[in-house]
């Protein structure tokens, strides 16, 4: 009985999973159309209200994707410095030769990088059985 529900549960799940995986992002323009649709529906707005809301939302669209986008480089900047830092703190810890090692090591994880997606030891465990 555990095993079914289990089961159950486990298919409900992986089904959220992919169908939340293949929803698509709607586009700032769509975005747009759809609130002026809401509002024209909600408070009978003329046509003139319609576009003057249009382009003050299309806009609103652009500056939000600006502001989301330098929030990005600065998290990646912050990142690289918390890096950069820690870096610093280690090479104080590792011997010559160590640090040696840790550069090859280094080396070796940026080529198995690839394309991204993780590689390495992670993805070539043994199954569970």
């Amino acid at each position: 009985m555990r095993k079914t529900i289990l089961s159950v549960f486990l298919s409900l799940f992986v089904f959220v999973a992919f169908a939340q995986e293949q929803r698509q992002r709607a586009t700032p323009e769509q975005m747009v159309e759809r609130q002026v649709k809401t509002l024209t529906e909600k408070l009978a707005l003329t046509a003139e209200q319609q576009e003057k809301i249009k382009t003050l939302s299309m806009a609103r669209a652009e500056k939000m994707q600006e502001a989301r986008q330098t929030r990005n480089q600065q998290q990646s900047d912050q990142m690289k410095q918390r890096e950069q830092e820690y870096e610093s703190e280690l090479n104080k810890v590792l011997t010559a030769e160590q640090k040696t090692k840790y550069e090859e090591y280094k080396k070796e994880r940026m080529q198995n990088r690839g394309d991204g997606r993780r590689q390495g030891p992670r993805s070539e465990k043994a199954p569970r059985q």
